[in-house]
């Protein structure tokens, strides 16, 4: 397990760097993933992605209940989860 958490809080320092450097610019870039035909813009792939994480908290919510734990709250707000400065 204390590899799972090590590689979460790397992955976070690196999502965290990734955030914080996004402009209005990567919005429409496009990403053709190595598995895929299809093209996409880094838009629409983050906003995917933020979609997906809730569905996951959503999951772990459900999962913690069943096993009698207080679930994590699925809340956002107080996370001190930033908006990028669009200035950059």
């Amino acid at each position: 397990m204390n590899a799972v958490f090590e590689l979460s809080l790397n992955l976070r320092k690196e999502i965290d760097e990734y955030l914080r450097t996004w402009t209005r610019s990567n919005e429409h870039e496009i990403v053709n993933p190595s598995w895929m035909t299809e093209y996409f813009k880094k838009g629409e792939i983050l906003r995917h992605l933020i979609a997906h994480e809730i569905h996951h908290i959503g999951q772990l919510s459900i999962w913690a209940r069943e096993q009698s734990i207080t679930p994590v709250s699925p809340s956002f707000i107080g996370r001190n989860i930033d908006i990028p400065n669009e200035d950059h």
